[in-house]
């Protein structure tokens, strides 16, 4: 897992490998040029009341870049999740064609073996009858 560390020194913990490279810039260059108002958030303010209200505008940005990573995810394992699901059954599609032309070979080998055996069965037939036949004539002659 890798950390992805926030402004205030809050971490999100998001999984490897995710493309969320443009928020990410995105987010960099913001605190690169929030980085003034960086400066007068990290000093304490006197009054707990203005404390008390940046903290909780604190809390209200922190949540919603939460809520945005997480939409992001959410997104991403979706959008691979419907991969693979194509992916699968584009699979499936060429295993099933491969198996159907098979099959058709199989039963063309099944038939030309079957033509191969009575055409085979017929010469029999017929050389059986020839010899009959020469053997009949034979016979007669004598």
């Amino acid at each position: 897992m890798s950390l992805l560390v926030m402004r205030q020194g809050a971490t999100l913990s998001l999984p490897s490998g995710l493309s969320l490279r443009k928020r990410l810039t995105t987010v960099t260059t913001r605190r690169r040029t929030a980085s003034s108002s960086q400066r007068a958030i990290s000093i304490p303010p006197k009054d707990p009341r203005e404390a008390e209200r940046k903290l909780a505008q604190l809390r209200r940005d922190y949540a919603k870049k939460v809520s945005l990573y997480r939409k992001d995810y959410i997104h991403e394992i979706e959008m691979l999740r419907v991969e693979k699901q194509r992916k699968d059954e584009a699979r499936l599609l060429v295993e099933r064609a491969a198996n159907e032309e098979r099959r058709l070979r199989i039963t063309e080998n099944n038939a030309k073996q079957k033509t191969r055996k009575k055409t085979k069965q017929r010469l029999n037939i017929e050389a059986k009858a020839r010899q009959t036949h020469y053997h009949n004539c034979s016979l007669r002659d004598e």
